[in-house]
């Protein structure tokens, strides 16, 4: 979905210029940064007498919003 929607901005973007878009040489996604997640991991663990437990570790239900960002660079024709 998102390489989708960068295609067609970079389209008309380039038509505003008089060229048109080639392959795509780059493709780079960009989401949440691994200590951020392991910070979060570490929150669902229960802290057992002053060492981390995973034994009963539980997380709620519900929805958990993710946030990613795709950056693709096309070739100009």
């Amino acid at each position: 979905m998102a390489i989708k929607a960068a295609q067609e901005k970079a389209t008309a973007l380039t038509r505003e210029i008089g060229q048109t878009i080639g392959k795509a040489y780059s493709i780079t996604e960009e989401g949440p940064n691994n200590s951020s997640l392991s910070s979060n991991a570490r929150n669902s663990i229960s802290f057992v007498g002053g060492s981390y437990s995973d034994e009963e570790s539980t997380i709620a239900l519900g929805q958990i919003s993710i946030t990613a960002r795709v950056v693709v660079s096309f070739e100009l024709k």
